[in-house]
């Protein structure tokens, strides 16, 4: 967990490489070729006008936590096994998509949860594999690389 949040924080440092593809009045989202999997990373970024502890409830990965009530993409979250106060093992479900051509999803992650000095939030995870948690029929074992959610203080 530890190192999918140092890797989180690499990809914020490094502004380089990013291109951007898709923009509303709201949000922006970028990709950049990665160095650890053949394949993209993306990054989408917005300014919400909400306090940063209000944001971060939205958005934080915990069991019964408000991602499944807007996130169509997030169907569960369940914790497998809380390893601290701020890391886990997480199972998160995702639906069929395209009339069922795409079959539901089930991801296992470690999930890291931090708070910096300046106030910023971070969720950090990553893929790992966990007797508690075998493949369920009727899913498709996904897999993450380092991936995450930063939550970060603007003025005003």
């Amino acid at each position: 967990a530890e190192a999918a949040a140092e890797q989180l924080r690499l990809y914020r440092r490094d502004p380089g490489g990013w291109r951007g593809c898709r923009s509303t009045g709201e949000v922006a989202v970028s990709w950049r070729p990665s160095t650890e999997f053949a394949g993209n990373l993306y990054k989408g970024e917005g300014i919400l006008s909400a306090s940063p502890q209000n944001v971060w409830e939205c958005i934080k990965p915990v069991a019964g936590g408000l991602r499944t009530k807007w996130d169509q993409n997030v169907k569960d979250f369940e914790v497998i096994e809380a390893i601290s106060d701020t890391v886990s093992i997480c199972r998160t479900t995702t639906p069929s998509a395209c009339m069922r051509i795409i079959s539901p999803r089930e991801f296992v992650d470690v999930v890291v949860m931090k708070q910096y000095e300046d106030g910023t939030m971070l969720s950090a995870a990553t893929n790992v594999e966990h007797p508690l948690c075998p493949p369920q029929p009727n899913f498709v074992r996904g897999f993450n690389y380092p991936c995450g959610c930063f939550c970060i203080p603007v003025p005003g």
